[in-house]
């Protein structure tokens, strides 16, 4: 009888690096190193973390955006193009589905925020009750989770396409690419499509425009992310204009960071943020001390402001890649990073959407992934 042919090794097939990944990453405990005052003179170096229903580094992402952290430590993303919310316990490292069904669609409301739908939640941020506020952006709607029973609703939004500054929920909005909150619970919207960012008041309930489309002789464009202080001072960045934008407490705007009358490059590090050059810069936050940091994503790079005005790079080498975890952030590589947001230690979080992951600088200058 003939004897069947010898089988070769098995085809490293995809789906089984992932496999092999999985069950090396799942040897590994991860140590946290002490934390050092942001004050300090350091050198900046970057690490990775998430997924969905698990450990959060084997968690599947597809073009992650928002991030946000709450008071605990937990964090949550936008996993925009699975249409949900990823939420990251700060204790545990586990991830699990926040909301939405993994399934496009606008449905849900009054109900469990993980059976509702969302199309394409490209923002997301945490009040001080610990509520989560998703930017519903294909829905035209900012949903809200009630932390404390995990129901969602409609906090703002008709669903309809428009520009109407009304009553939270008979405002209408055109892209909503971003949201982000203040220290009053106000909460401020990057209105994509519509060239401004709205306010929505708090004590009120109502919706403002108090930035764009124009700031002085400049135009403010496709506004893409918004990063605010617990003062309510707010930056804005243009993703069309190559720029970011300040608006401050008292309502004056005023140009920030990137050329007004060059293009899309890299340079400027080392001198004056106005003068230096962006590319598609899609986000900006805010640190305790006032640095303001800004997701400077067709660079592929970070870009820190100090108090002074000056510009340097932190994050990115400008290949677009996602390599360098465990080592100097400047050293690493990105993948197109369209929103960053900085916690009350001093941790940036990326959310890396080409490299289809979320990316963690620790306040003493290590990154990792975190989620991806």
């Amino acid at each position: 009888m003939k004897r069947p042919a010898a089988r070769g090794p098995r085809p490293v097939t995809a789906k089984r690096l992932c496999r092999l990944a999985a069950a090396a990453l799942a040897a590994f405990t991860l140590h946290w190193g002490a934390l050092r005052s942001p004050a300090q003179t350091y050198t900046w170096t970057i690490d990775a973390f998430a997924g969905g229903g698990g450990t959060a580094v084997l968690t599947t992402l597809n073009a992650p955006r928002g991030v946000a952290v709450d008071s605990n430590g937990n964090v949550y993303i936008g996993d925009v193009s699975n249409h949900r919310v990823i939420r990251i316990d700060g204790a545990t490292k586990n991830s699990s589905v926040f909301a939405g069904t993994g399934s496009s669609g606008f449905s849900g409301d009054a109900g469990a925020a993980a059976s509702a739908q969302l199309n394409e939640p490209y923002g997301v941020t945490v009040d001080s009750n610990g509520d989560v506020y998703i930017a519903d952006t294909g829905n035209r709607r900012i949903r809200k989770v009630t932390i404390s029973t995990g129901n969602i609703a409609t906090h703002a939004g008709t669903g309809g396409s428009g520009s109407t500054n009304a009553f939270r929920t008979s405002a209408t909005f055109s892209w909503i690419y971003d949201v982000a909150i203040d220290g009053s619970n106000n909460i401020y919207i990057a209105d994509r499509a519509n060239s401004v960012v709205r306010l929505l008041t708090a004590a009120t309930g109502n919706v403002s425009t108090i930035l764009g489309p124009t700031i002085g002789t400049a135009t403010l464009g496709a506004v893409e992310g918004v990063g605010v202080d617990s003062a309510g001072n707010l930056w804005a960045a243009s993703q069309s204009g190559h720029r970011v934008f300040k608006r401050d407490t008292a309502g004056t705007g005023s140009h920030f960071a990137g050329s007004l009358t060059l293009g899309p490059a890299f340079a400027g590090d080392g001198g004056a943020a106005t003068a230096a050059r962006l590319s598609t810069p899609r986000d900006a936050a805010v640190d305790s001390s006032g640095n303001v940091y800004i997701a400077d994503s067709l660079n592929h790079r970070i870009r820190r402001v100090d108090t002074s005005g000056n510009i340097s790079t932190i994050a990115g080498t400008g290949t677009a890649s996602s390599t360098g975890d465990g080592g100097a952030a400047t050293a690493a590589t990105l993948n197109r990073p369209e929103k960053l947001i900085v916690d009350s230690a001093g941790n940036i979080y990326i959310g890396e959407t080409a490299g289809n992951r979320v990316r963690k600088i620790d306040a003493s200058g290590n990154i990792s992934t975190i989620a991806g």
